[in-house]
């Protein structure tokens, strides 16, 4: 019997290649699987070159996070002396193949079949897919009574976009690392904080399974782990 064929969702990896691979072989990839990649694949962690080889490889689909995206601006603009030095050291060990792979990335990703929607950050309740921009899609956190929107950092009385949004759509979603899957009604966030010494976390479809591997170390502590 033919094995069904899976779709792979996978939070944010920030260059943690070790995990990425553990998590593959603990969700049985085989190349009949799609993989979809919620952003932020890359900074921080160890090795950003080696986690967008092998998602070319495994031909996974790619959404734009916030560090992709800051990249790929200080790329167009043609300086990057205004990053982070993490940042300029992603930067450079880039290839033009991991840049060619990064243009191919996505804001969002609608999966009709399950009636999802994939995206790194979020979206404003209330708000069409067009009327988001793509530093909304990846930035976004929480939002304001007023209805202003943001980081949770610039906003700490808002509450977050996932336990404000009624759907229809189910969304997954990375960018806010938690010590475990958080789950709102019409939404779960997949961001577990392995580059911070958590987890790394799958959706796997059919089924609706979250896959798990812990971290083999932390390599950033700036970012607070919400419980």
């Amino acid at each position: 019997m033919a094995k069904e064929k899976q779709w792979i969702i996978i939070g944010d990896i920030h260059g943690c290649l070790d995990a990425f691979q553990k998590l593959l072989r603990a969700c049985k990839w085989s190349p009949d699987d799609q993989v979809i990649l919620l952003g932020d694949t890359i900074n921080r962690g160890p090795d950003s070159h080696g986690v967008l080889k092998l998602a070319r490889k495994i031909k996974a689909i790619g959404l734009w996070g916030n560090h992709e995206l800051r990249l790929w601006e200080a790329r167009k603009r043609g300086s990057f002396n205004e990053l982070k030095f993490s940042d300029q050291t992603t930067y450079k060990s880039l290839t033009d193949k991991d840049w060619s792979y990064l243009s191919t990335f996505k804001p969002y990703l609608a999966i009709e079949k399950w009636n999802l929607l994939l995206v790194h950050g979020g979206f404003i309740p209330g708000k069409t897919l067009e009327d988001h921009d793509v530093h909304t899609l990846t930035h976004i956190q929480v939002i304001e009574e007023s209805g202003d929107f943001g980081k949770r950092s610039d906003y700490p009385k808002g509450k977050f976009w996932c336990d404000l949004w009624k759907g229809p759509q189910f969304v997954l979603y990375g960018h806010t690392p938690r010590a475990e899957v958080y789950q709102s009604p019409m939404g779960w966030c997949l961001d577990t904080g392995c580059v911070m010494g958590g987890k790394l976390t799958a959706c796997v479809f059919p089924g609706k399974r979250l896959v798990q591997v812990e971290a083999t170390k932390a390599y950033y502590r700036k970012t607070t782990i919400l419980a």
